[in-house]
């Protein structure tokens, strides 16, 4: 029979008390809210996908100061609906919404299908959703936050693309998160 050790002072846990309790310089809450320049933005697309939309919002991003990137489950290029290719700068497998700080989900039907049945494009939608990133749609790209479980009504959408979403998304991500989502994004698994 094992003989019981009496515990002694010596090997019990220290704690330590932390050199900072809270720094303000360092809350993501008091960051300069006035622009979205410098911010990334992940454009999920897969072929399909709504070329003159995707060229719409670049614009307006670029224009902004802000750093748009073409996020899609292959590499290379893309086929946009009605022709054309666009350039992929980030395949899903090999990136995450953890590094981009706002997301935009384009229309086009083959785009949207082929998204909302790929489980690292729901899931990346859903992270940025719990982190309250912005997050903007448009056209059937309605239906990959649908697949996510997000609530429409706490990101930007638009049925049809126009310049009014581009420019409410630009305001948006200058705010840089919005903080009034964090207790309903409990809800979404991720």
């Amino acid at each position: 029979m094992p003989r019981a050790v009496k515990p002694t002072r010596k090997f019990q846990p220290i704690v330590l008390k932390q050199a900072v309790d809270r720094s303000e310089a360092l809350s993501m809450a008091k960051t300069v809210k006035d622009s979205a320049a410098t911010r990334k933005v992940a454009i999920l697309a897969a072929d399909g996908v709504d070329g003159e939309a995707v060229a719409a919002m670049q614009r307006a991003l670029l224009a902004a100061g802000a750093v748009p990137k073409i996020v899609a489950p292959h590499g290379g290029s893309l086929k946009a609906e009605g022709g054309g290719a666009l350039a992929v700068d980030f395949t899903l497998l090999t990136v995450g919404s953890v590094l981009f700080d706002a997301v935009f989900v384009p229309g086009g039907a083959g785009s949207t299908r082929t998204l909302a049945g790929d489980a690292a494009a729901v899931l990346f939608v859903r992270e940025a959703y719990k982190h309250c990133k912005a997050i903007a749609a448009s056209g059937t790209g309605l239906a990959l936050l649908e697949a996510a479980g997000v609530d429409a009504k706490d990101v930007l959408t638009r049925r049809d693309a126009d310049g009014q979403l581009a420019a409410a998304f630009v305001k948006a991500i200058a705010q840089h998160r919005d903080w009034a989502r964090e207790a309903r994004a409990e809800s979404v698994p991720a």
